[in-house]
C-alpha cells in the first residue's frame, strides 16, 4: 500500500515527490497446490447437484474455467445462449477488462436452468425456492467436500478429523476446515487446459490471468504430471525402436544380402 501511494506521488503531474525509494521483493511462500482429480470430479459434480443447481453450476464453471469467486455474481442478461457465450462485463473481472467465453455444453446445459422463469436483469445464481442470492457459500462449499469424502473437519483444539458436531477431546472450539477451497478448481483448470493442449495465452484469456507471472504459478506440476510425462517418454521410445525395426526389415527386404 506504501509502495503504490509513493508511486502515485511520484508519478503525479504536479510531482509530490522527487525520488522514489526502491522496495525490495519479499519471496512468496504463499503458493497453494491442492488440485482436483478427475476421479473426484464426478463424486463433487453429483453430490453438488443435491446441493441445488445453482452449486452445480458455480462448480462446473470454476472447475472448467477457473474462475474467481468474484465473477460468479452475474445476472441473466449476461448469458447468451444464441451465441453460445458468457459475457462478464468491465470491472466484473480483477483487471477490470471485459471477457467473453463459449459455453461447453454441460455449461450451457446447467445455466439453461439457472435461468429459468428468470427476468434479464435478475441474479443468475439463487438459491431455490426462494431465489435468495448466492452471495456467501463457504458453508455450503464445505459441506459438499466433507459429504463428497475429498476434505475434512478438524478440532481447532487437537487437530484430529471431526466426523460428528463435535470433537471427542470435548473442546467446545469451533471445527476449522481442512482441504479443497474453490481456488484450487482455478488452478485445478489451469492445469487442465495446458495438459489438454491449449495455448498458454488462450488459457490466460479464459482464466483471467493478466501476467505470465501469476499464470506460471498455477500451472503447477504435480507428482503425477511428473509420471504421466515418463509414461509417454517411454511410449515413445518403444515406438521409435519399433519404426527402426520395420525400417530395417524393409531395407533388407528391398536389398537382400548377395551371397558369397
Amino acid at each position: 500500500m506504501l509502495r503504490g501511494t509513493l508511486r502515485s506521488g511520484f508519478f503525479a503531474k504536479p510531482q509530490k515527490l522527487k525520488s522514489l525509494p526502491r522496495f525490495p521483493r519479499l519471496d512468496e511462500d504463499n503458493i497453494r497446490t491442492g488440485f482436483l482429480d478427475s476421479q473426484k470430479y464426478q463424486t463433487l459434480a453429483d453430490n453438488a447437484n443435491k446441493t441445488g443447481i445453482w452449486m452445480r453450476a458455480i462448480f462446473e464453471i470454476a472447475y472448467t474455467w477457473g474462475w474467481r469467486k468474484g465473477k460468479l455474481r452475474m445476472q441473466v442478461r449476461q448469458v447468451d445462449f444464441d451465441a453460445n457465450v458468457i459475457r462478464l462485463d468491465p470491472g466484473m473481472t480483477k483487471n477490470k477488462k471485459g471477457r467473453e467465453v463459449t459455453m461447453t455444453p454441460t455449461i450451457c446445459a446447467l445455466l439453461a436452468e439457472c435461468t429459468r422463469r428468470k427476468k434479464p436483469n435478475d441474479l443468475l445464481f439463487t438459491r431455490e425456492p426462494n431465489a435468495t442470492p448466492v452471495n456467501d457459500f463457504r458453508g455450503a462449499w464445505r459441506r459438499l467436500c466433507v459429504a463428497s469424502g475429498v476434505r475434512h473437519m478438524v478440532c481447532a483444539e487437537c487437530n484430529e478429523i471431526v466426523t460428528d458436531t463435535k470433537c471427542k477431546c470435548g473442546s467446545r472450539r469451533r471445527l476449522r476446515y481442512r482441504g479443497l477451497t474453490v481456488h484450487d478448481l482455478r488452478r485445478t483448470a489451469v492445469r487442465n487446459l495446458v495438459g489438454a493442449g491449449v495455448p498458454e495465452h488462450t488459457a490466460m484469456a479464459i482464466s483471467g490471468h493478466k501476467t505470465r507471472s501469476v499464470f506460471d504459478r498455477y500451472d503447477i506440476v504435480d507428482q503425477r504430471d511428473i509420471s504421466n510425462a515418463m509414461l509417454r517418454l517411454e511410449q515413445a521410445r518403444s515406438e521409435n525402436v519399433t519404426n527402426c525395426h520395420k525400417s530395417d526389415e524393409a531395407s533388407n527386404l528391398a536389398h537382400p544380402a548377395r551371397p558369397n
